[in-house]
């Protein structure tokens, strides 16, 4: 594991060949294609990302579900949960080179057990080697500025609408974190 390109703005690793060969291992085991390639880029997430974390910013950090619940997990819904500092923060892996902005799927913004504090976009690499965190929202700036697709259960957010610094991203988790309120998450679940 080691930071690839550091610059204030973005998080650059690292990605080995022995990680991409163990992800495309691990994900062999699933039951569809997509769901195969599913498992791959988040596998990729967490060997890359969770260590660095770890490392940099919370040697307590927590994956969300144990990671043993992942695999089924990544069946359904895209992204890795971790607790950092208390605030719990999604990654959400794409391949997409098109980082005009990224999607969350629906369950981990509505769901209010699931739900994330944070939610970074991660664009993984294969052909450069890298995982790039390039942008990161709150929980409340994604309902806001984010549109719901309904064909694909996803809430979209643009670029624009983005946090982009991933300095101010840990000064904003460790001194004045927007924590969600998950009894009034509870609430406006129940009155759907």
């Amino acid at each position: 594991m080691s930071l690839l390109f550091t610059s204030p703005l973005e998080w650059w690793l690292d990605l080995s060949a022995e990680q991409i060969a163990q992800s495309r291992q691990q994900s062999r085991q699933t039951a569809t294609p997509l769901s195969q390639y599913q498992h791959f880029l988040n596998h990729l997430c967490v060997q890359v990302m969770v260590p660095w974390l770890k490392t940099e910013y919370d040697a307590d950090a927590v994956i969300w579900p144990q990671p043993e619940a992942l695999p089924s997990l990544w069946d359904v819904v895209d992204g890795v949960a971790i607790a950092l500092n208390g605030v719990r923060v999604l990654l959400v892996p794409s391949e997409t080179i098109d980082t005009d902005g990224f999607s969350v799927p629906q369950e981990w913004v509505d769901i209010p057990s699931w739900a994330a504090d944070y939610y970074i976009a991660v664009q993984v690499n294969l052909d450069q080697s890298y995982v790039r965190a390039w942008g990161y929202t709150s929980h409340a700036h994604l309902k806001q500025k984010g549109i719901y697709d309904a064909t694909d259960r996803t809430y979209d957010i643009r670029r624009e609408c983005l946090g982009l610094d991933f300095n101010a991203f840990w000064v904003i988790c460790q001194h004045c974190p927007e924590t969600l309120d998950r009894e009034a998450l509870n609430r406006e679940a129940l009155n759907r």
